[in-house]
C-alpha cells in the first residue's frame, strides 16, 4: 500500500513563481532554480515544486500524487491530463548520493557512531529521493495518462 495519495479534477486559481537562488566564490559559483506552483484542484488547495517548469493552467484536468498537511495537498508529482504530461524531479542523482554517503558511513561505524549517523542520512536521502519516482508511479498507474 502506498503511503500517497492522489487528487484529481479542474485546476484553478493557478500561479507559477519561479526561485534562482546561487553563489560565487573566487571566481567559481553555482545557480540553481526552482518553480513553484500553486492552485486548487476542485477547490481543494495545492503545492507543488519542482526544479523544471509545468505547464498548468486554469481550466486543466489535473492530477496531483503527494501528500495532505495541514489542508494544503503537497505534490511531489503532477499530471496535465488535459496534455498527458506527467511532471516530477528527476531521482538518479539524489539516490546515488544518499548510496554513496550509506557506504561511506560502513567504515566509520567505530568511530563514536560517526557511520550510524552517516548511514542513517543516508536512507534518509534515499527516502527523500524516491518521492517523485513512487509518485510519478502512482499518476501512471492509476491510469492517468
Amino acid at each position: 500500500m502506498s503511503r500517497f495519495t492522489t487528487i484529481k479534477g479542474l485546476a484553478s486559481h493557478v500561479r507559477h513563481a519561479s526561485t534562482t537562488t546561487g553563489s560565487t566564490y573566487k571566481g567559481s559559483g553555482s545557480v540553481s532554480t526552482s518553480h513553484t506552483t500553486t492552485l486548487r484542484v476542485n477547490g481543494k488547495p495545492g503545492h507543488v515544486a519542482l526544479r523544471g517548469t509545468m505547464d498548468i493552467n486554469d481550466g486543466d484536468m489535473v492530477s496531483l500524487a503527494g501528500n495532505d498537511k495541514n489542508g494544503i495537498f503537497v505534490g511531489y508529482a503532477i499530471c496535465n491530463e488535459t496534455t498527458g504530461i506527467v511532471y516530477s524531479d528527476p531521482t538518479a542523482l539524489r539516490t546515488l548520493a544518499g548510496f554513496v554517503i550509506i557506504i561511506a558511513g560502513i567504515p566509520f561505524i567505530w568511530l563514536f557512531g560517526l557511520g550510524l549517523i552517516l548511514i542513517g542520512i543516508g536512507i534518509y536521502l534515499v527516502s527523500l529521493a524516491s518521492r517523485p519516482r513512487k509518485c510519478a508511479e502512482l499518476l501512471r498507474g492509476q491510469g492517468s495518462l
